[in-house]
């Protein structure tokens, strides 16, 4: 009932730059305004504080109004790792704490200092966690404050919002999912209906650098049957830079379009509209 009686409010949040489209209430989605604002990035400050400073400005306009508010996070913000199938009959704070397990592993004590977040996982296969700084979920709280008109509906990993956005694409033998920001690249593969690997690479994967990648992650995750389907979301077309290449299927996933929007305005939005 929250989406049906409000407007909608959809936030993606970079590094670089803060964007958020707001849609009328009802059932026919349309985009009545929007905004995309650069971000004054900062040495020594967390990676976020840039955008959550611009979305803080942001939020002062909105006061008044009655929203439902979901927020995107770029991957340079996240981190992922896939959690093992859990025995059968174990609780969710069980799989919580097998995930956290996990990150403090691979991350050490910093780990501690994290929200961590589990996709619901189905009985005997693999689930996909993510973390975010805890002190980037207590600012945006601190933005839309439950007694406010805003309210903060949902805190959406780039990731997650992607595959829940185009899953239905993704057939029964599986695929790669591969989401190309400046400055990172997030790859991900599902093995059949298992997360089978994900791996971020901190630093810009041109299109003709795509096929190495692939080659390299195929041979981490070993599986059999590895998926040749690769979704791809750049950003930038990235055909010719991949003609020629037999190894992988490559499909480009276009931004998401709603009304209200014109084709040549979708770009600096598509990451928020994931969730629409």
């Amino acid at each position: 009932m929250l989406r049906l009686s409000r407007d909608r409010l959809l936030v993606s949040l970079a590094p670089a730059m803060v964007s958020w489209v707001r849609l009328a209430r009802g059932f026919r989605q349309r985009v009545i305004a929007k905004r995309s604002l650069p971000t004054t990035l900062e040495a020594g400050r967390a990676p976020w504080e840039a955008a959550l400073a611009v979305l803080q400005e942001e939020a002062e306009h909105w006061r008044r109004d009655r929203l439902a508010v979901t927020v995107v996070l770029s991957n340079h913000f996240v981190r992922y790792t896939i959690v093992p199938p859990l025995d059968r009959g174990s609780s969710r704070d069980e799989a919580l704490a097998l995930a956290r397990f996990h990150f403090a592993r691979i991350h050490g004590e910093r780990a501690s200092a994290w929200h961590v977040r589990l996709a619901s996982p189905l009985s005997g296969r693999t689930a996909l966690a993510s973390a975010i700084d805890a002190a980037l979920l207590e600012a945006l709280k601190s933005c839309f404050p439950a007694q406010g008109k805003p309210r903060l509906a949902s805190v959406q990993p780039y990731t997650m919002s992607a595959f829940n956005y185009w899953r239905h694409k993704v057939g029964t033998e599986g695929a790669w999912l591969l989401l190309v920001e400046p400055g990172t690249a997030c790859l991900a593969l599902l093995a059949g209906r298992q997360w089978a690997a994900i791996r971020s690479v901190r630093s810009g994967h041109a299109a003709e650098n795509w096929p190495a990648l692939l080659d390299r992650e195929k041979h981490r995750a070993n599986i059999q049957n590895v998926p040749k389907t690769v979704y791809t979301r750049a950003g930038v077309p990235a055909s010719n830079a991949l003609v020629g290449c037999e190894d992988w299927h490559f499909v480009t996933l276009d931004a998401p379009a709603l009304p209200g929007l014109t084709q040549n305005d979708l770009e600096p939005y598509a990451m928020a509209l994931q969730a629409a």
